[in-house]
């Protein structure tokens, strides 16, 4: 896993909003495309502490609690992407 994170072998994950939602004051509308990157979440030290070095423990087991869902200011910028995309 460590590795997958590291070096993604794919650029971003792709979803459709099912439902119109508000997100931190965004409104996104069904049907909008959110493109999540992966690696500026895979080395933000938020999620990850110390992004830039091979920890492969943080994946055992008995670490899952640590790991920090996606969220917040990085959730709000593919959403801002997201946005963008669908104008054009």
């Amino acid at each position: 896993m460590e590795t997958l994170r590291l070096c993604p072998p794919v650029i971003e994950h792709d979803r459709v909003c099912t439902n119109d939602c508000v997100v931190q004051g965004i409104t996104v509308k069904k049907g909008v495309k959110i493109c999540m990157p992966n690696y500026p979440a895979h080395y933000d030290a938020e999620f990850f502490p110390e992004p830039k070095i091979f920890k492969p423990e943080r994946f055992l087991k008995e670490n899952a609690g640590q790991i920090i869902p996606i969220h917040g200011d990085l959730l709000v910028l593919a959403i801002g992407f997201a946005l963008v995309n669908d104008l054009h």
